[in-house]
């Protein structure tokens, strides 16, 4: 099945993509996140791009991602 990674804007969270998930079930997997310092994520660390394209990376290795589409807005874009 396909892979598709959605990745929520600044202030945002992934507790906002619940109905797409549900409308794409039947096409994907859709994976989402919270980066750190949302959604109830917490951290120690300043918030940079850097930072968010590490939760990125760590969430592609823990779930074993080798590979997916990726759709994000504002920030998460």
């Amino acid at each position: 099945m396909k892979q598709l990674l959605v990745l929520h804007g600044a202030l945002g969270a992934q507790q906002q993509f619940e109905e797409l998930k549900t409308l794409l079930g039947n096409e994907c997997t859709v994976h989402t996140l919270n980066f750190e310092g949302h959604g109830g994520r917490a951290s120690n660390e300043p918030f940079s791009m850097e930072l968010f394209v590490q939760n990125v990376r760590d969430y592609l290795t823990e779930n074993k991602l080798s590979s997916c589409s990726v759709f994000g807005y504002s920030m998460g874009g």
